[in-house]
């Protein structure tokens, strides 16, 4: 996460719950059933780890500039 942070340069959160991905579904499907508000869920959710830019920007848009050029090759 912390890289994911650097290179994006932006803060991340990560839930400390592991199976957030499974629970935000479940999330939305009660809110499309109306049985969940989604200010109801939002006051429910913690956040966990906090994870701070920490690279220097020069790195993070070389790494960046790396990571473009792989998705072009890929996609190509």
């Amino acid at each position: 996460m912390q890289f994911t942070a650097d290179i994006c340069e932006r803060p991340i959160l990560r839930p400390d719950y592991r199976e957030m991905t499974a629970l935000g579904a479940a999330a939305l499907a009660a809110m499309q059933l109306g049985w969940l508000a989604a200010d109801a869920w939002a006051s429910r959710t913690v956040p966990g780890t906090r994870f701070e830019p920490k690279m220097e920007k020069t790195a993070s848009a070389r790494l960046r500039r790396g990571w473009a050029t792989a998705l072009r090759k890929t996609l190509a």
